[in-house]
């Protein structure tokens, strides 16, 4: 199994977050190319978007987990990428009704 990461930043670091989000764009491209994953699952972070935008762009089916934590709100990047996703998993029951999609799903708590 090929398992590759990027590197971790946050928002509140400002300029430092723009230019380590912008390697990991380059990075998730050059991976994606180069592994064809037929399969990219996701538990979130704003790095999920780039990854699932190539992945489906070469074919890849898409998984998104969204947060146990999101109770009331969406996360932003499942409100970018919920209509990417060829299975979104929530772990909250309600929260299929607030997303009104057929490939929405609530199986129980996952993590």
């Amino acid at each position: 199994m090929n398992v590759k990461f990027v590197n971790k930043g946050s928002r509140a670091e400002g300029l430092s977050y723009i230019v380590k989000f912008s390697i990991n764009v380059f990075r998730i491209l050059v991976i994606v190319i180069k592994f064809r994953p037929n399969l990219i699952i996701s538990t979130g972070s704003a790095i999920a978007v780039p990854t699932f935008i190539f992945g489906k762009l070469l074919g890849s089916r898409t998984i998104f987990i969204e947060s146990f934590c999101r109770v009331k709100t969406k996360t932003l990047t499942t409100k970018l990428i919920a209509n990417l996703c060829n299975l979104l998993l929530v772990q909250w029951p309600r929260k299929v009704d607030e997303y009104k999609m057929k490939n929405c799903k609530y199986l129980g708590r996952l993590m």
